[in-house]
């Protein structure tokens, strides 16, 4: 079996936990890293007698555990979307179609909030896992893709099925990689007016997953659903070290300033805005890169009127 033939499927519920059937003409994500775990309490058997022998043990609560990463990509057909649009959805984040289209995170849960079915095809063996929710973390390197990495929980469903891995697939979604270079970073206010010179920028919601343990037998393995029970959204950059006359680091950092923070990337289908209305440094650490001082800025991301900690803007092109 070969680890490139792999192939994720992922497919919104209508009804929480009920598999929507995936199919390869409209629901492949391209992924890449991808990490397929069943996530198993063993219960050792306690009981003592006249041998120190361990007894055979029981099989406890199951579920999936799945990571992944995905190259950030522009919808070719749905312009005011990301080729990820589902797994977003699944991982605390509503869309308002617009025009643009705008991904935010959710304000009414837990009502409306998205979970997915997934299939994992690895070259002969097929994982599936239903009711799916979790997290993710976007990481711009200049000059290099956009990663999207995501933490998923789901359904455990039996492990793997042996299954022939599709063919026909490979033209599921046309763009290009969004590649963090040329584009305009912003940082300072809500009209941002300084440009540091950034290397490398990462943020998450930071969602809590909560995998909810049942012994009621609609759970075959003992898990009652995947619930998304808190965020708490963290970030960090990496920018040039400057005087603090030049753009402020020290002041923000010293008197614990919430500043607003953008980036956009593109290409010839959309433009991809991500705001970040308030964030505040939780340290300021001199380092070096290559003989140059920089700054290592982990930061905060805290709310500005509420559900508004990260917003995602997605701009056709004309």
């Amino acid at each position: 079996m070969l680890t490139a033939k792999t192939l994720l499927m992922a497919k919104i519920e209508a009804t929480y936990n009920s598999d929507p059937t995936p199919v390869k003409t409209a629901d492949v994500v391209v992924v890449h890293n991808v990490s397929v775990t069943p996530n198993t309490t063993f219960n050792d058997t306690q009981g003592l007698d006249c041998s120190m022998s361990p007894r055979a043990g029981t099989m406890g609560r199951q579920y999936m555990d799945i990571t992944f990463d995905h190259e950030l990509q522009t919808n070719s057909s749905s312009k005011a979307k990301l080729s990820c649009d589902v797994l977003l959805k699944a991982c605390g984040y509503a869309y308002a179609a617009g025009p643009p289209g705008v991904y935010t995170p959710y304000s009414a849960y837990p009502s409306g909030l998205s979970s997915v079915t997934m299939y994992i095809h690895q070259d002969g063996m097929l994982w599936k896992t239903t009711g799916a929710r979790g997290n993710v973390e976007f990481t711009f390197t200049a000059g290099e893709p956009v990663i999207a990495s995501f933490t998923f929980q789901g359904i455990y469903v039996g492990g793997f099925t042996a299954v022939t891995f599709p063919t026909g697939c490979t033209g599921t979604e046309a763009s290009l990689p969004l590649v963090a270079i040329n584009k305009n970073l912003a940082w300072g206010g809500e009209t941002p007016v300084d440009h540091p010179e950034v290397e490398s920028l990462s943020f998450s919601l930071n969602n809590t997953l909560f995998a909810r343990p049942t012994m009621d037998d609609a759970a075959a393995y003992g898990i009652g659903g995947i619930e998304i029970t808190g965020r708490a959204g963290e970030g960090s950059m990496n920018p040039l070290a400057v005087a603090t006359t030049d753009i402020p680091f020290l002041t923000a950092f010293n008197a614990g300033t919430e500043s607003d923070l953008t980036y956009i990337v593109g290409d010839t289908n959309s433009t991809v805005l991500f705001d970040l209305p308030k964030v505040q440094f939780t340290n300021l650490t001199p380092g070096d890169r290559s003989g140059t001082r920089i700054f290592d800025l982990p930061f905060k991301v805290v709310r500005e009127d509420g559900d508004d900690e990260i917003e995602i803007t997605v701009t056709a092109v004309a």
